[in-house]
This record gives structure tokens, sequence and C-alpha cells, in this order.
């Protein structure tokens, strides 16, 4: 009777919907950093440093507040908050000049993934430069998009037409220059002649 008790025991002991406890069967272990005393060191002295500077920062401001009377804090508060204002305007302005630069530089036939890309490279400071320097990077890339079409027409034994030629219909050279898609075509059409 006593192995029926011990089976008993054994079947009471064991929940009636057995969990598996292995749930990271199939799971691979996240790769674990490990660093150094050294670089732990370096990090704590990095962070030490910047809240310090950010203290003396605080306490600098604090004690030249402290020193000066109710007009100068009134005006050195509106200094402060007018700076930040022009912080955000500037911020705002260079948002509006890069999101209307992508779109004239897909009005230009660029895609619009290259449009992002180049948007990174403009000047943001007004309107104008941003124009100025649209114009300046879309002449460098037609000129370049030109050198290279050349080189690989003369690589292929090609004549590039001239620009703005009429071809009767034809893909001309102006087209491939402003859609190099259009290379795979022209030289087809090349070929033919």
């Amino acid at each position: 009777m006593s192995e029926e008790n011990k089976v008993v025991e054994q079947i009471q002991e064991q929940p009636e919907n057995p969990v598996k406890k292995d749930v990271n069967v199939n799971k691979e272990e996240p790769e674990v950093k490990t660093f150094t005393q050294e670089e732990v060191n370096r990090l704590i002295e990095k962070r030490l440093a910047k809240e310090k500077q950010k203290a003396l920062k605080e306490k600098e401001e604090a004690e030249k507040l402290a020193q000066m009377n109710a007009e100068e804090k009134n005006r050195y508060e509106l200094e402060k908050q007018k700076k930040e204002l022009e912080e955000r305007i500037a911020e705002y302005t260079k948002k509006e000049l890069r999101q209307e630069s992508i779109n004239i530089l897909t009005e230009k036939g660029y895609s619009v993934q290259t449009a992002k890309q180049l948007a990174e490279f403009l000047n943001y400071k007004d309107a104008e430069s941003c124009k100025g320097s649209i114009d300046t990077m879309d002449k460098i890339l037609k000129s370049c998009i030109e050198v290279e079409v050349n080189n690989k027409l003369r690589a292929t034994n090609s004549v590039a037409p001239k620009i703005g030629s009429n071809n009767g219909g034809n893909i001309t050279w102006e087209q491939v220059i402003k859609d190099p898609k259009l290379l795979s075509k022209y030289k087809q059409q090349q070929k033919k002649k």
C-alpha cells in the first residue's frame, strides 16, 4: 500500500494543466554586452562631467538672478524667452524650407527618396539661400550625369546627339539627361541607326 500512497502523492503534486517550464525553447538568448572596468569608469566620468556642467550653469544662472533687481530679472527673462522663441522659429522655418525643397526637387524630376537625401545638404538659412543651393545642386548633378552618360556612350562607341536636337519622336539626349533611366532605350535607339 505504500507504493499506492506514493503514486497518489505524485499525482496530487502535479497540476491538472502542466505548463512547460522551459518557455525559451526555440528563442535565442539576447546577446549581453559586457563592459570592462575601464569602459564603465569612462562612461561614469563622462556622465558626471555632463551633470557637473549642467549644475554649474544652473548655479551661475541662479546667482545671476539673485544679484538682479526685479526690473533686471524681468528683462533677463524676456531676453531668455525671446531667444528660445527665435530658436523655435528658426527650427520651424528649417523644417518648412526642407519640405518645400523636397517638393521642388521632385518637381525637377528627382525621386522622393533622392530628394530627401539631397535635402540633407541644402542651406536653410532663409528661403533665398535655400533656393540658391537647390539650383546649384541641380546644376552640379545634371552636369555629373551628363559627364557619366557621355563616358558610357564613348565606352560603347556611340555618339551622343547635341542637346535639344529633334530626332523625329525618338529619345533625345536632353531627355536622357533629365531622366537617366532612358539611357538604355537611347542606346538601343542608337544601335538601330
